[in-house]
This record gives structure tokens, sequence and C-alpha cells, in this order.
């Protein structure tokens, strides 16, 4: 599943939060902008709370100096997406049907 959605939720998320695809891949999101995408994605509130969004974007985030802000690695996005969204669905055939939804196919 993390092969067949994992760059077309790259791709929403770049498209969406307007970064180029040449500075993908080595930088970090941070929590501002990860909830921004999974409001705009239609993720939070309709498939997952913000709380639960919340929980596993944490449990996903390094923090390397206690003064920095949480992040998650941009290779991180679209398996952290998939895990929030299967765990709240009801199996992995309607977690793929919600993570079709989300990328437009």
């Amino acid at each position: 599943m993390v092969a067949k959605y994992s760059e077309p939720l790259c791709a929403l998320y770049r498209r969406t939060m307007r970064k180029s695809e040449t500075d993908w891949g080595a930088g970090s999101i941070f929590w501002e902008d990860f909830t921004s995408f999974a409001q705009k994605a239609g993720i939070t509130p309709a498939l997952v709370s913000p709380f639960e969004l919340q929980v596993l974007f944490q449990d996903n985030a390094d923090v390397a100096e206690p003064d920095q802000d949480e992040a998650i690695a941009e290779c991180q996005l679209a398996e952290c997406l998939i895990t929030c969204i299967r765990t709240h669905s009801t199996s992995w055939p309607h977690a793929s049907s919600q993570l079709d939804k989300i990328i437009g196919t």
C-alpha cells in the first residue's frame, strides 16, 4: 500500500503546500504544515480527529534538540498518513478507498 500511495500523497502535499519537487525529500515537515495539509486534503476532521492526527505525528516526529519543534522527515509523510488512515479504517480495502478519494483517483 505504501508503494501505491507514496508518490501520489507526496505529490498532493507538494501541490497543496506549494513546495517544489526539486526541494523535496531531504527536508522536514513541521506540525503546522502537517495539520494544514491534513485539513486541506480532507483527512482531518473527516477521517481522523485532530487529536489522533497529532498523536500519530508526535509518535513519528524527530526532535534533535529540546528547543526544536517536532518534525517528520519528508520521506516519512506517506507512511505516516497511510498508517493514520489505516488505523481508523475498517479494513485495508476501506483504507485504500479513502486514500483514493484523497489523491483524487
